[in-house]
């Protein structure tokens, strides 16, 4: 799924497709980083029961979220309930920057989306620590 311009996909994993496959595998016995992306992964409505598994299975692996942070309120809301429903340790949040303003906006397909994402990053930094390379 996507908030942007992107095709939605009905067609994604389930939590228990996920559960079944990652337990089947004799590759992932044990990982270090996980990262989950989409589209927009935030708009799952299991999204946190995908966070859950991966923490019960790997308990000691860093999560990486990627996300367009283009809604704040999704952001905030999502953040909030993986803190009380899972936990927000060894959690980052990836995004990727496009260009400055406009030319973000343009590579997105939707002006004002790169103000969206300052916007978004400044309402995480009152809440948690947020760390910007470039």
């Amino acid at each position: 799924m996507c908030n942007l311009r992107y095709l939605k996909n009905d067609a994604e994993l389930s939590v228990r497709e996920i559960t079944r496959f990652v337990e089947g595998s004799k590759l992932l016995r044990s990982l270090d980083f996980i990262v989950l992306s989409g589209g927009e992964p935030w708009l799952r409505d299991d999204f946190v029961d995908i966070v859950r598994f991966f923490r019960k299975r790997y308990p000691e692996t860093n999560l990486l979220m990627l996300s367009n942070l283009s809604d704040t309120r999704l952001a905030l809301d999502t953040l909030a309930k993986l803190e009380r429903e899972t936990s927000l340790e060894r959690l980052s949040i990836g995004s990727s920057i496009d260009g400055m303003g406009e030319a973000h906006d343009r590579v997105r397909g939707k002006p004002g989306c790169f103000e969206d994402l300052r916007r978004t990053l400044s309402a995480l930094r009152e809440n948690i620590p947020v760390y910007i390379a470039a």
